[in-house]
């Protein structure tokens, strides 16, 4: 709790578990980038010169849009040890959607981590704060990144063209969209 505030948080499996940053994280949150800068740095631009001032704004500002009801910054936890970022950019509520933003430290990748914790997400999407419709935008080059809303099942709905400015270049960003409908359907008849 901060301010008697209830925090977000979302048991995954017995493997991970979902918990909103808070500063306390700074530190091993810091120390996850700066291990995995390399890994990161190709495709958020904000890595390459993270520091610890930056990474507690980043915290900081999760917990502020937490507060105002407008998204948060949730820490992946793999058996746990903090091992990546999981949150909401934005919650629009007059159009009831979101738009889901992840990435993993580098040790932890191949695991499913992220596909287990994207599905626990949409489902506290759909099911209790009953939004319509949830977004991943993802570098036209990160494979991986791709890959997530791919065996999740959303929809495609192309490129933007230039959409991000990456150190000294534009990327083209692949939008893909995910209905509440189309993922009742879609994981109410894999029970």
């Amino acid at each position: 709790m901060v301010g008697g505030m209830v925090l977000f948080y979302l048991h995954v499996d017995d493997e991970i578990k979902l918990n909103i940053l808070q500063l306390q994280e700074l530190k091993p949150l810091h120390q996850l980038i700066s291990d995995s800068r390399e890994h990161l740095q190709p495709y958020i631009t904000w890595i390459r010169d993270a520091n610890e001032a930056s990474v507690k704004d980043f915290i900081q500002s999760g917990l502020h849009a937490f507060a105002r009801n407008q998204g948060f910054n949730a820490g992946i936890y793999y058996r746990e040890k903090l091992a990546g970022y999981i949150g909401l950019h934005y919650i629009h509520w007059s159009h009831r959607k979101t738009e889901i933003g992840y990435w993993l430290g580098a040790s932890y990748t191949g695991k499913g981590i992220m596909i287990r914790s994207c599905k626990a997400l949409l489902n506290y999407i759909f099911n209790y704060l009953h939004l319509h419709r949830v977004t991943i935008l993802c570098g036209k080059e990160n494979v991986k990144s791709r890959a997530i809303p791919k065996g999740l099942q959303f929809v495609e709905e192309g490129f933007l063209r230039d959409a991000e400015w990456l150190y000294d270049h534009y990327i083209h960003l692949v939008m893909y969209s995910m209905l509440k409908h189309e993922w009742e359907r879609i994981y109410s008849s894999k029970k």
